[in-house]
């Protein structure tokens, strides 16, 4: 799997399940989460990677230092793999049932309690030789039921293949596969986007340098061709510079072309400079969500500018609405909260527009 698919240790990893407002797409779920990150890891954001997988208004976390994430893998497999993400996070990703679950990957060994889709409970640790103890020191009680899982094959193709195997505790300890069951699981490549650790900014350059490195040299194979086309370009030029009537034409086709050119470039500018204040709102969102009271539930959020935000919601009464626009407007990233509340069904639901500087 070197290379191509990489498992990384759980290990590695601190595990969280966060709350997450509803309506972000996948790209600012991840600047979200990494307001988040830097708001309450004691470790700099820089130094650590990080993935999710999210259900709803939830996502879990899966965070580690990147000296330990990328322990003992090479740089290469790194920058080339299609997939690297925290093993654990394919029993999510795959739709393992609500339980408690022992979990072998690689030289870690972890117990997971999945709740709602999501991460619970988590304790891994490094595998010792002696597998038992290790499954006794990571079990929170005597009362056992856990099930044991491992990976044993993943296939890439259009479809991933997962392949797990479930054993009984005695054949999980002593690594006896052949009376293991096997778990068939497919998953399409989109779906682990989310939860790939790697920093994509460092991805998207790494590709696009190699992809650099292929264009010259397909450039170097394709410089005979060039001068030919440049050879016969010139005779055709030659050619039409003969007739006025036919480069008037030729100017009547092409203008039309090239002012349509000009209006997309103009609209790709306006939308560079609106993705780059939209992570404004994101971070604001993020400071937003920290002074959220428990009992009041966003919605719905939604960024009508770069600095507009909508949020709706429900509170248990419409004074913890007021407390709520109160604390809001002593925020420094907030110019001003709009507020409009009801109360429906023994409980208030409010609608937010916020201001942003």
């Amino acid at each position: 799997m070197a290379g191509k698919f990489i498992l990384a240790e759980d290990s590695a990893f601190f595990v969280k399940t966060i709350d997450v407002p509803l309506g972000l797409s996948d790209s600012d779920a991840r600047d979200f989460i990494s307001v988040w990150i830097e708001n309450s890891s004691p470790m700099p954001v820089e130094k650590l990677r990080f993935g999710f997988v999210r259900k709803a208004e939830k996502a879990t976390l899966f965070a580690g230092l990147d000296e330990r994430v990328y322990a003992d893998i090479e740089g290469d497999d790194v920058a080339t793999a299609d997939h690297f993400l925290p093993a654990s996070a394919l029993l999510l990703l795959c739709g393992f049932e609500d339980g408690a679950y022992f979990f072998k990957s690689g030289k870690s060994i972890s117990r997971i309690v999945i709740s709602g889709g999501l991460i619970a409970e988590y304790a891994s640790a490094q595998m010792s030789e002696n597998l038992l103890e290790d499954i006794k020191s990571l079990r929170v009680s005597s009362v056992g039921g856990e099930r044991f899982i491992a990976v044993s094959n993943i296939t890439l193709a259009s479809r991933i293949k997962i392949e797990f195997s479930e054993f009984d505790e005695d054949s999980f300890v002593r690594g006896n596969a052949e009376s293991a069951k096997v778990i068939d699981k497919f998953l399409q490549k989109k779906q682990l986007v989310s939860a790939d650790v790697r920093n994509l900014e460092i991805m998207r350059k790494m590709a696009k340098k190699r992809r650099s490195a292929e264009l010259r040299t397909l450039m170097y194979k394709a410089v005979p061709v060039v001068f030919i086309l440049l050879f016969i370009s010139q005779i055709f030029l030659w050619i039409k510079g003969a007739n006025k009537n036919s480069l008037e034409a030729e100017y009547t086709a092409i203008a039309p072309h090239a002012k349509q050119i000009e209006a997309e470039s103009e609209r790709l500018a306006e939308l560079k400079m609106f993705s780059e204040k939209q992570l404004h709102s994101i971070s604001a969102l993020a400071l937003i969500n920290d002074v959220r009271p428990v009992e009041i539930r966003f919605l719905r959020s939604q960024q009508t500018s770069p600095f507009d935000l909508q949020i709706q919601g429900t509170a248990p009464t419409i004074g913890q609405v007021h407390e709520f626009v109160s604390a809001l407007q002593n925020l420094e990233s907030v110019k001003s909260v709009e507020q409009k509340t009801e109360i429906a069904r023994g409980a208030a639901r409010f609608n937010l527009d916020i201001k942003l500087k």
